[in-house]
This record gives structure tokens, C-alpha cells and sequence, in this order.
């Protein structure tokens, strides 16, 4: 969804927000 507006070069980040966001998940639950 994000990288339809964000510039390519943040497609890397993205993919690290996404590893954030799923270990945030896995440790609260």
C-alpha cells in the first residue's frame, strides 16, 4: 500500500517496518 506513493529507494525500509512490526506482535502475544 505505502509504496504506491513512497519513492522506490523506501521499499527497503518498508520491508524493515514490516519485520519491526511482526516481531512487536510475536513478543506482545
Amino acid at each position: 500500500v505505502f509504496h504506491k506513493w513512497m519513492p522506490p529507494e523506501a521499499a527497503s525500509s518498508i520491508n524493515i517496518h514490516r519485520v519491526y512490526v511482526a516481531a512487536f506482535c510475536f513478543l506482545n502475544s
